[in-house]
């Protein structure tokens, strides 16, 4: 593959990554899902920064239980 291709096949599998995750998120902050989904989607010429703005804050993370056998983070 020519090295000029990479750049546009990164853009848009970072473009489909992010949509995917949007779909599957339950909930989103700040914008309604529609939003970030223009944002990722790089209106305006945003293609890695919407995508990065939406993963930083924009998604809703849930803390992770502690895994078994592990002693607790404050022991």
């Amino acid at each position: 593959m020519k090295p000029i291709l990479l750049i546009p096949v990164l853009g848009v599998a970072w473009v489909a990554f992010c949509l995917y995750d949007l779909v599957r998120a339950k909930q989103v902050r700040y914008l309604p899902k529609w939003g970030w989904a223009i944002l990722c989607c790089g209106i305006g010429l945003t293609v890695p920064f919407g995508g990065i703005v939406y993963l930083w804050v924009g998604k809703v993370r849930h803390p992770q239980p502690p895994r078994t056998g592990e002693p607790p983070a404050n022991s």
